[in-house]
């Protein structure tokens, strides 16, 4: 029973996440943030590093 009653209650909770996602432009920016961080992060680092001798393809 309390089994159930988690994975329903966390079922709920994912779908409000996905519909809020779905309807809110400023609420999937803000959840989408961290990924394009990464990407700027990784973009720098590639930039910085630079194709050196002896570096693998």
């Amino acid at each position: 029973m309390m089994f159930a009653a988690t994975v329903i209650g966390l079922s709920l909770v994912l779908l409000g996440l996905f519909i809020l996602w779905l309807v809110s432009p400023a609420f999937r920016r803000w959840i989408e943030t961290p990924k394009y961080v990464l990407l700027d992060q990784e973009a720098r680092f590639e930039r910085a590093a630079g194709n050196r001798p002896g570096d693998a393809l």
